[in-house]
């Protein structure tokens, strides 16, 4: 069964990625910001949320704990120890890129990296 927090995530950013299409600014903001209130508890873990589009920042925020111990409100700048979760997210958009023809799985990073570093000396 999946963890009721990934869920709450995954269904914040579901909503979050349809929504800059159907509002304007204010209402975007106003309904990310309802959306982020009503899936995240003060007092229970959170998340940070961040939406851009073009370049501009639309909404950022953060609800519930950075650490439910000792009580720590969640702050948009705070840093996160991500560790091995970034890698699922990682495949996943590679996998749909290469899905998409927009790049292949034995393509090097220097295709799309020019200045990337191929010598590892």
């Amino acid at each position: 069964m999946m963890n009721q927090h990934v869920l709450k995530f995954a269904l914040a950013i579901f909503f979050v990625s349809i929504l800059p299409g159907l509002y304007a600014q204010t209402d975007l903001t106003a309904q990310i910001d309802s959306i982020v209130q009503a899936a995240y508890v003060d007092d229970m873990p959170g998340a940070a949320f961040i939406v851009v589009r073009n370049g501009e920042t639309l909404y950022r925020g953060a609800k519930g704990l950075a650490n439910v111990e000792l009580n720590i409100p969640l702050r948009p700048d705070m840093v996160f120890r991500l560790g091995s979760i970034t890698k699922q997210f990682t495949s996943t958009s590679i996998l749909l890129l290469q899905e998409q023809g927009k790049l292949k799985l034995e393509d090097t990073i220097d295709n799309y990296l020019p200045n990337y570093p191929s010598d590892p000396a």
